[in-house]
């Protein structure tokens, strides 16, 4: 708990500013993007492929790229793809160390898990590991 009253003092005193835009954000906890911004982003719309994600254009389960391969997991989905906006929150959020920004990526997972993945039976969200490697040199 304490974590939290820092975060909100600190947010208070230095506020934080849209990683994309650079317009102050309010509002707790932090999330690091403006409003306008975060309806920028593309969402990825349903129905999707079980194992990419993508967009089908009929409900099928799976896209052609996918159809007929082998995958180790059920399903696989993604909130949005990785270009412009949300390849740059990403980005700083891995590499400058913007952890605040976890707070955006929940919010938009949050939303996905509610209006599409509602209905179906899932165990977890999981994020992809680091390689060993990628994760001394960080």
């Amino acid at each position: 708990m304490p974590t939290r009253f820092v975060e909100a003092v600190l947010s208070f005193a230095f506020p934080v500013v849209c990683e994309i835009c650079g317009q102050p954000v309010s509002g707790y906890p932090q999330t690091g993007v403006c409003d306008s911004c975060a309806l920028k982003i593309k969402r990825i719309p349903a129905p999707h492929c079980t194992a990419c994600g993508r967009t089908l254009k009929i409900e099928t389960g799976r896209c052609a790229e996918c159809w007929g391969k082998v995958f180790y997991f059920d399903r696989a989905f993604a909130c949005a793809p990785y270009e412009g906006g949300m390849k740059e929150l990403l980005h700083t959020y891995k590499y400058n160390g913007r952890k605040y920004l976890k707070n955006f990526f929940i919010k938009i997972m949050r939303e996905f898990i509610t209006n599409h993945l509602a209905g179906l039976a899932w165990d977890a969200v999981v994020a992809v590991p680091l390689d060993p490697v990628q994760k001394r040199k960080r």
